[in-house]
């Protein structure tokens, strides 16, 4: 099988070709120079995250154990992450991060997968947790210090110590918006994104940074958190 074949495998998401494919040539999943899009680049993992594949990427990140966050040898220093932010694929961000991606890394020119995005959805994605968040950070979400900062303002703070991140949410039940900043603590790079809750598809987390500020003595309104603009949409803000 050519090249060629093994693109159009990972174009179209068929993992059983993939497997006979790289039987017969395991050599494939080092070529960096595929070529794929308008004029991207990458390894197959690169690829793969383009066309918004999360199949593929499950079977070269867990079974052919393809780094997750590699850049080495990809034109611009382009990790899988960050083709997946610019070609607008949701799922294929999401399983990047459950499988360990960090959302931290710099291209060539310094620009993080933030940068890239095109959709409140992917920005929604990374905010979650601020985007690098493994299966099993996803499920130590709750673990945190939540702090009252003023009577409509709650912040929740977590350290992730495999990914080296700090994560600070803050949530305004007066301006209706989560401000979710993320420091390295290795490089000391910040990363912040803004969401209005009319952007963020599954509130439930909101909620419960409402019951905290409750708790903790705030006296903002819960109603605020469902409520919906008349034009039916809010401003989308990206400092």
């Amino acid at each position: 099988m050519s090249v060629e074949n093994f693109l159009q495998a990972i174009k179209g998401g068929d993992v059983d070709s993939l497997r006979i494919i790289l039987r017969d040539h395991p050599e494939y999943l080092e070529k960096a120079n595929l070529k794929f899009g308008d004029g991207y680049g990458g390894f197959a993992l690169n690829a793969a995250a383009f066309y918004n594949q999360p199949q593929v990427i499950e079977f070269l990140v867990e079974e052919k154990e393809v780094d997750v966050n590699r850049q080495e040898g990809v034109s611009g220093l382009w990790a899988a992450l960050h083709h997946a932010c610019e070609s607008n694929s949701y799922q294929a961000a999401e399983i990047l991060l459950q499988l360990g991606a960090n959302s931290q890394l710099k291209t060539e020119s310094g620009v993080v997968p933030y940068d890239k995005c095109k959709s409140g959805k992917i920005i929604e994605l990374l905010s979650s947790g601020a985007g690098a968040l493994t299966k099993k950070t996803k499920e130590q979400k709750i673990a945190g210090k939540w702090s009252l900062t003023s009577p409509s303002e709650v912040v929740y703070t977590r350290d992730l110590p495999e990914q080296g991140l700090r994560l600070t949410e803050i949530f305004n039940f007066e301006s209706r918006r989560v401000t979710a900043i993320t420091k390295d603590l290795r490089g000391g790079h910040l990363a912040q994104n803004i969401l209005f809750f009319d952007d963020i598809s599954d509130t439930q987390f909101v909620h419960q940074a409402h019951a905290k500020l409750t708790e903790l003595g705030g006296t903002a309104d819960a109603s605020v958190i469902d409520r919906r603009p008349l034009n039916g949409k809010s401003p989308l803000l990206r400092p």
